[in-house]
């Protein structure tokens, strides 16, 4: 059974709790059902736009008005193809999180954390849950997970966006002054008892229609919290921050509070935590928060609208004619329309009939898809085949404008870069947080064989009487980051070009400047770099002939042709182990 609703057995605590009232809670979450619901009705229709599924672009009263019209209903889905270019980058540009020591000599604590993050990651599935999330920052506007802990170890589920609701007077693209936020998911009755036993009458007595519903939300759809003809049950999960900075969780229902108490998470600096990170794209002065759909849904409807009309007018002719010209018009007008059609008419073309020249109208309305098509890709990532490019552009022109593209979105590459920093930070703090125990982490070394790390491994107590404890994972703390989306997927390629442009010319400086150009330069890894330059240079050298005999017989010109030739191979001999280091190095680790 998969769900939303995390397990609260591990957490329950004995005592009262003094948390925020049943009517308090459902305030909560009325409140944000209704001020986001005009937000979340247009996140919907920027979905619909992306998936296009029955020309969902189009209104339904629009498609009759075409019907009638008998106009084609057309629809170049520029949208889709925009988000799942962006999408795609960020796939190809997956980067593993980079943890970095706080204090000087703690690289081995700094790699013991990276250990555990893959791990934690690899168990996760995080990768994948990351880029669906992704998904919905781009569309919605909006991307979430629940980070937890449970008996099968860390866990990290995704939030829908039309699941997710927090507080409306958030303004902050990561959410961190919301007072709380939470999500609603629908549960089978029996599922909902399984997770509540304790409340397993109150959730049968909801679902057989006694308190099933929200007073204040009868007239509303989303204000129902059971499904009595399919006997399901709508849990709310929300956590909410107190004035004095505690994180409290409750779940609760139509019918009351079923589970309520403190947060048990805490992150990195051992401070109470909401369980829900959530990351923003765009956000206005008002709050509301919307995705790369909704600036180009104009630009969409204009390409549909104009291939439409220009479809039609290429199809269909308008006739003029005196009346008795044809016996029947609507016959006249379809044999006209048709490549073999044949038309009888009384009367000469130009007096008794006519077709309308509509060419400056075709013409005008072509110009302007065309127009509206290069916007729409200007504003997106650019594709090799994109329309009025030419298809013999260099790896070099096709790059420039990919990276143009990447510069426009670059707002998406960081707000969701923040929010798997965000992740994974949570990730560490559970792990310090829950793992106390002697635990094995099983690792891919550099020969990607199974290896593994022990952490939290007593060695035994030390002279004082105290336990000495190998890899205590309590007590490291560290930075972590990773790298930036477009940066990453185009370092490579953009290396290598630079070595090939300036390893040749390097072969025939001397190697003192040489090296000075190398570390004046932007290529990374410079000590590798410069260590095989070395190493070539050596290996070049040209051999002295060790006849001294021979050079004095031969004679000043001989002696100089032979130097120059020497010195012509070993050029040859550079500029070709340059070219073969350059292509070489496109795999070298950053």
């Amino acid at each position: 059974m998969e769900t939303n609703v995390v397990q609260i057995d591990d957490y329950r605590e004995a005592g009262a709790f003094d948390g925020y009232s049943f009517d308090r809670l459902k305030g909560y979450f009325r409140e944000a059902e209704e001020t986001l619901s005009t937000q979340r009705r247009l996140a919907f229709r920027d979905r619909d736009y992306y998936d296009n599924f029955d020309d969902d672009q189009w209104t339904p009263e629009e498609k009759k008005v075409l019907r009638r019209r008998r106009q084609q209903v057309s629809t170049d889905n520029q949208i889709k193809r925009k988000i799942n270019g962006v999408l795609g980058y960020e796939q190809k540009g997956r980067s593993d999180p980079r943890v970095w020591p706080l204090k000087p000599g703690q690289d081995r604590a700094a790699e013991i954390a990276t250990h555990v993050l893959d791990y934690v990651e690899n168990n996760s599935r995080f990768d994948r849950k990351a880029s669906k999330s992704a998904k919905d920052l781009a569309i919605a506007g909006v991307e979430a997970v629940h980070v937890e802990y449970s008996d099968e170890g860390i866990e990290v589920t995704q939030i829908t966006y039309d699941r997710l609701f927090y507080d409306p007077r958030s303004l902050e693209e990561d959410f961190s002054d919301a007072r709380y936020m939470g999500y609603a998911e629908w549960l089978n009755l029996e599922d909902a008892q399984y997770l509540y036993p304790d409340k397993s009458d109150e959730l049968k007595a909801a679902t057989d229609g006694e308190g099933g519903y929200d007073e204040g939300y009868e007239d509303k759809p989303y204000g129902v919290y059971v499904d009595q003809s399919s006997k399901r049950v709508r849990v709310v999960v929300i956590y909410y921050r107190k004035p004095s900075g505690e994180w409290c969780l409750a779940h609760f229902t139509g019918t009351g509070v079923l589970f309520e108490g403190d947060s048990p998470w805490l992150d990195v600096d051992g401070k109470s935590a909401c369980g829900i990170i959530a990351e923003s794209l765009y956000i206005d002065r008002k709050g509301r928060r919307y995705g790369m759909v909704r600036d180009d849904i104009s630009r969409q409807d204009e390409i549909n609208q104009r291939k439409s009309r220009s479809l039609h007018l290429l199809a269909d002719r308008r006739t003029w004619g005196q009346k008795g010209f044809t016996h029947d018009v609507n016959a006249f007008k379809e044999a006209v329309s048709r490549p073999d059609g044949h038309a009888e008419v009384t009367g000469p073309m130009g007096q008794m009939w006519g077709i309308f020249d509509n060419n400056a109208e075709v013409t005008g309305n072509l110009e302007l898809l065309q127009q509206a098509v290069a916007s729409m890709e200007v504003a997106g990532i650019y594709q090799p085949g994109d329309s009025g490019r030419a298809q013999d552009q260099s790896g070099r022109a096709i790059m420039a404008l990919q990276n143009a593209g990447l510069m426009a979105e670059n707002g998406f590459f960081d707000a969701h870069n923040d929010f798997k920093v965000r992740v994974y930070r949570r990730m560490w703090a559970l792990a310090r947080q829950y793992w106390n125990e002697e635990k094995s982490i099983r690792i891919t070394g550099e020969s990607d064989a199974a290896e593994f790390v022990t952490i939290n491994q007593p060695l035994g107590y030390g002279p004082d009487g105290v336990l000495v404890v190998n890899n205590p994972i309590a007590e490291i703390d560290v930075d972590i980051t990773i790298e930036a989306g477009p940066d990453t997927m185009l370092l490579e390629q953009e290396q290598f070009e630079m070595l090939v442009k300036i390893l040749p010319q390097l072969a025939q400086l001397p190697p003192p400047m040489a090296m000075m150009i190398i570390e004046a330069s932007q290529i990374r890894n410079k000590k590798e770099v410069t260590a095989a330059m070395q190493e070539m240079w050596q290996g070049a050298q040209p051999q002295v002939d060790p006849l001294d005999a021979a050079d004095k017989e031969a004679g000043i010109a001989e002696k100089q042709a032979r130097a120059q030739k020497d010195q012509a191979t070993a050029q040859k001999t550079m500029i070709d182990a340059a070219s073969a280091f350059a292509e070489n190095t496109v795999g070298m680790p950053l």
